[in-house]
């Protein structure tokens, strides 16, 4: 059996074709910040309008609808490229991983504050598992937009965890913007670019 060698140069293009081919396939999917960008922004504006209106009590059943709905579209989505495809190489795997990961972590704490309905620590616990998944997913596939896109989650944390009330909501609404939205319409407006080109 032939052993292939590879050179230090050849090794450094393999791992930059490898970060583009994730680059452009989630790239692509800016859809996926896109839409859980916009999602849980409507369900910080629900909550702060409800809480305006004196009905926190629906807080969790919004949330809860929200999470289904966009798990839901995220699995069609998915399943849908899946078909179409491609095989997955290692790196996006690990960002596979890294999400499922972070999903599962807040699936289970996001339960748990429900039940015990703690709602002042509801938006501080999302902007930090967004800030985690953001951040890692922008340092894998070196992309600043997504790096920035968790710090200012991170930074959106403290403020939400020192604003114990109506206030954390618009702070979470801030950085949704900042953390999901702007990354993603950066990564659909490079995808569409590197189509065009």
């Amino acid at each position: 059996m032939k052993q292939e060698t590879f050179t230090e140069q050849e090794a450094f293009r393999l791992i930059e074709q490898t970060i583009q081919s994730v680059r452009q396939n989630v790239g692509e999917n800016g859809f996926i910040f896109l839409l859980w960008g916009w999602m849980i922004l409507l369900g910080y504006a629900l909550s702060y309008a409800l809480v305006i209106f004196k009905n926190p009590n629906v807080i969790g059943y919004c949330w809860l609808v929200i999470g289904v709905l966009g798990f839901t579209i995220s699995f069609i989505h998915y399943a849908r490229k899946d078909k179409q495809s491609r095989v997955k190489n290692q790196i996006e795997k690990y960002f596979t991983y890294v999400w499922c990961g972070v999903g599962l972590g807040a699936l289970i704490f996001y339960t748990y504050l429900i039940l015990i309905q703690e709602w002042g620590l509801i938006a501080p616990f999302v902007l930090s598992m967004a800030g985690i998944g953001t951040f890692i997913s922008g340092r894998i596939m070196k992309v600043r937009a997504l790096v920035l896109g968790g710090i200012s989650f991170w930074i959106g944390t403290a403020i939400a965890l020192y604003f114990q009330n109506e206030w954390q909501f618009l702070i979470g609404g801030a950085c949704m913007i900042t953390g999901y939205l702007i990354p993603g319409y950066v990564l659909k407006f490079r995808y569409k670019k590197e189509q065009n080109a």
